[in-house]
């Protein structure tokens, strides 16, 4: 019996040699993987490794039993370097205008708790602006009756040129008429930008409020 264990135990030996060979192998075949791809005239290339020919095109790595481990998709062109650079641009831009309209929203809910505070803010503004516009008409036109006087005066003397005095009267008359003019014109503008300024204001105060009540309802 003893003879026939030790008989036995180069078999034994020499099976585990075998296994220790082949399980490495079986291994490393499990875990090699096959790179395959086609060129730019349409041939498909297969390798064990990267393919240089196919640097600027996608390549599939498969393993052995044909399944699709990952794509090595090429390397951007320029016109997608270009488009990945304008989207970057635009999200930064939009993150920022995002931000400031964030910080306009919490300004407003700051300064006004209802609507009627902003009525309040529009009738006093347009109020203002009104009076303002009102002086600036009235100045303009004592201005113009000065410069009619003046201009009256200029006639009577019948000198040619003007006396230096009444010219010089004439001219400033001019320049205040025509100065006040402007500035009721420009007061009337800003009159009108105040109104769309306060249908605006009004309007997001109440997208707000609607925003804030959903959210309430959703709770």
């Amino acid at each position: 019996m003893a003879s026939n264990k030790f008989n036995s135990l180069p078999a034994q030996i020499g099976t585990a040699a075998l296994l220790a060979v082949v399980f490495p192998l079986a291994g490393w075949a499990a875990d090699s993987q096959i790179f395959i791809c086609k060129d730019a005239t349409g041939r498909t290339i297969t390798s064990d490794r990267p393919i240089p020919e196919c640097a600027n095109r996608t390549t599939k790595v498969m393993a052995k039993d044909g399944t699709v481990r990952r794509e090595i998709p090429p390397p951007p062109t320029r016109e997608q370097l270009e488009e990945k650079k304008q989207a970057e641009e635009q999200r930064k831009i939009s993150e920022k205008l995002a931000k400031e309209q964030r910080l306009k929203d919490e300004a407003l809910l700051t300064t006004y708790r209802t609507e009627k505070e902003i009525e309040a803010a529009r009738e006093r503004t347009i109020a203002q602006l009104r009076t303002d516009i009102i002086e600036a008409n009235n100045s303009a036109d004592n201005a113009d009756r000065k410069r009619r006087a003046v201009q009256v005066e200029i006639d009577k003397s019948k000198k040619q040129p003007a006396p230096l005095a009444l010219q010089r009267q004439l001219d400033e008359a001019d320049q205040a008429m025509q100065a006040e003019r402007k500035r009721a014109d420009k007061l009337e503008a800003d009159m009108l930008a105040q109104k769309t300024k306060f249908d605006v204001i009004a309007k997001r105060f109440r997208e707000l409020n609607a925003i804030q009540e959903d959210k309430t309802k959703a709770k």
